[in-house]
């Protein structure tokens, strides 16, 4: 029985470990690679999906989009909706069924995948901790 009592609370603090370890990434987000500001807010998830909107100023850079988001376990996906200010260069090229941007907290490092739109990162592929929480 005490075994069964030890295993039963280990198995426990292990979930609730687990649980408190999932970044909650609703919030203001921001990244400057140098050459464009991008802005992200991504509100409270509703139904599984989150509103996000993401704003991108600098040189040569100008434009507002309207995305959704979804979280699973430590990942963040976001898709693309359309634009609501100015002027996404490879808009239609982008793949609305696949996200355009990951961001995945890893061992408390939030990385980002950009999947779709352009940007100034030469590790693209494989990832780069790029946008932090305000």
């Amino acid at each position: 029985m005490k075994n069964i009592l030890l295993l039963l609370f280990f198995i426990t603090a292990k979930f609730c470990f687990a649980q408190s370890s999932k970044l909650d990434f609703t919030g203001h987000w921001a990244f400057n690679d140098g050459y464009v500001s991008y802005i992200m807010d991504v509100s409270k998830p509703v139904n599984g999906k989150s509103l996000c909107i993401i704003d991108a100023q600098g040189i040569q850079t100008s434009y507002k989009i309207k995305c959704f988001a979804t979280a699973k376990d430590n990942t963040l996906n976001i898709y693309y909706s359309n634009v609501l200010d100015g002027i996404l260069l490879n808009e239609k090229r982008v793949d609305k069924s696949k996200p355009i941007l990951s961001l995945v907290n890893k061992e408390g490092k939030v990385i980002s995948y950009w999947k779709q739109i352009y940007n100034n990162l030469s590790t693209n592929g494989e990832g780069e901790v790029t946008f932090k929480k305000n």
